[in-house]
């Protein structure tokens, strides 16, 4: 009763800075209903992967106040200029690391263990001045046709004091106006943002430029990770270079949506080619590609390739094994990728769990 009473009092002053009356505001009030509704669907059904959503929810309600706390939305305007997603260390005070670091615990899954991070898709345009949604990163069910893709379920105050549930999908949550603060999963590394286009932070060159590059035709998957709706698969990509090292950038292009009907089978990709992101860098030694089953709102994860190369913050996907397809193409001293692709002109690249073509486009 003395830590309920505590976090109304908390709450109401929480609420009074970000510019909504205090005299409208006599107690928190939580509606049973609606706690039951969230413990309902982050339920522990014994698999590591439920576990995980509900050490999430748990994560979010032991610490929803210090994340609400006015105090932080200066340092989340910072911290997000530099990083996509923050770790909950940075965030909480020093006297809740430990209790944080416990229940950190139980976010391994298949022997990979994880920390969590927090989120905030919005942040470009997000007004601290109402009253911010706290979210789980997790994909729920919900039967709502204006919303499309992962949506998850968030909660917030609303003028009167009351909890009020909220769904989003990725359009929603980048769009509105209160601040979306999403508690997800990540690896250990935090990704950093990449401004600009990447070439417009390296030389141009006529000299050593790659003439081949890969482009996109086709793509299989053989599982589904996605748990609601299609999977939404796409195509991550870096490049090493010889002068410089990595890029320091990583890109993805959506692929194919895929519903659990489609599997086994090749359907055609949305077509790009990586020439539009790489054809003024030279140097390039390597190309880095991997499709994979992304989610918006988790942290980036690493991905290990065939050849030892480890490219930290690659892609946005929820577990660092939901890949499908991982490969590199390996320029020699012609930069020419010719031996690579056959006569045909084409490559098939396969995995068990699931399978590209690529063709190959050349800029002069």
């Amino acid at each position: 009763m003395k830590f309920q009473l505590l976090l109304s009092m908390f709450l109401v002053l929480c609420m009074a800075s970000c510019n909504i009356q205090e005299e409208d505001q006599v107690f928190i009030q939580t509606d049973e209903i609606i706690e039951s509704e969230l413990e309902a669907l982050f339920l522990c059904d014994g698999s590591e992967e439920k576990r995980m959503n509900n050490t999430l929810f748990e994560l979010a309600n032991m610490f929803e106040f210090d994340i609400l706390n006015p105090s932080k939305f200066s340092l989340y305007r910072e911290l997000f200029r530099e990083y996509e997603e923050v770790h909950l260390s940075r965030i909480l005070n020093s006297n809740k690391l430990q209790e944080l670091k416990s229940l950190e615990q139980g976010l391994s899954v298949r022997e990979i263990e994880y920390c969590s991070c927090l989120i905030i898709p919005n942040i470009s345009i997000a007004d601290f001045s109402l009253s911010p949604i706290i979210a789980i990163g997790v994909g729920v069910e919900y039967d709502d046709i204006e919303l499309i893709g992962d949506v998850i379920v968030g909660w917030y105050y609303n003028e009167d004091g009351f909890k009020e549930l909220i769904y989003l999908d990725e359009k929603h949550a980048t769009n509105i106006k209160q601040p979306v603060l999403v508690i997800s999963n990540d690896d250990m590394y935090e990704a950093k943002v990449t401004a600009g286009d990447l070439y417009s932070s390296l030389k141009k060159s006529t000299n050593d430029l790659v003439t081949q590059f890969p482009e996109s035709d086709c793509v299989m998957i053989q599982h589904r990770f996605e748990g609601t709706g299609d999977s939404d698969v796409f195509l991550g990509y870096a490049a090493s270079l010889y002068v410089y090292g990595f890029t320091g950038g990583v890109y993805d292009n959506h692929l194919r949506d895929i519903s659990k009907d489609q599997l086994g089978n090749f359907y055609g990709a949305d077509f790009f080619s990586l020439k539009d992101c790489f054809r003024y860098v030279d140097g390039i030694e390597s190309i880095y590609m991997v499709s994979f089953e992304k989610d918006p709102f988790t942290g980036r994860k690493s991905v290990t390739f065939q050849d030892g190369q480890i490219i930290n913050n690659m892609v946005k996907m929820t577990f660092l094994d939901e890949w499908y397809v991982k490969t590199y193409a390996r320029y020699d001293e012609n930069a020419d990728l010719e031996y690579l692709y056959g006569s045909e002109g084409y490559i098939l690249v396969l995995s068990d769990k699931g399978g590209l073509v690529f063709g190959w486009s050349e800029y002069d």
